[in-house]
């Protein structure tokens, strides 16, 4: 059975997250994470509570690796990898930040929409 440390550092790498990206998000230094993650030290009450939320996985999941991630599946069942990791980052973000990015998807998807018009004229 995997130890705790390495549940965290799995899913992490699922989701495609660094230990510096965990940092951002959580507050949890690189350094504890590594220790963490290496099984030299177990993460605090409050460090348990952020990792579960931006790992998107219960408790339980970290510290006993039962019941699986039950409190998200149904939500993480229709993301994708890429699609979850960009939430989790997102709602980090600063309200202006937020803006930005969100005024720069819709700029890539009308520059997709234009692209795809020309592909179809041509066909």
């Amino acid at each position: 059975m995997d130890t705790i440390g390495e549940r965290i550092r799995n899913k992490r790498k699922e989701l495609k997250l660094t230990q510096t990206d965990i940092k951002a998000l959580t507050g949890i230094s690189s350094g504890n994470l590594s220790d963490i993650e290496n099984n030299k030290a177990l993460p605090s009450a409050n460090a348990l509570i952020s990792l579960s939320r931006e790992l998107r996985v219960t408790t339980d999941w970290i510290l006993k690796g039962e019941s699986s991630n039950c409190i998200y599946e149904s939500v993480n069942s229709t993301l994708s990898t890429d699609e979850s990791s960009i939430l989790s980052k997102f709602k980090h973000l600063s309200s202006s930040n937020k803006i930005r990015l969100l005024e720069r998807a819709d700029i890539l998807l009308e520059e997709q929409a234009e692209a795809n018009r020309l592909h179809n004229d041509m066909a």
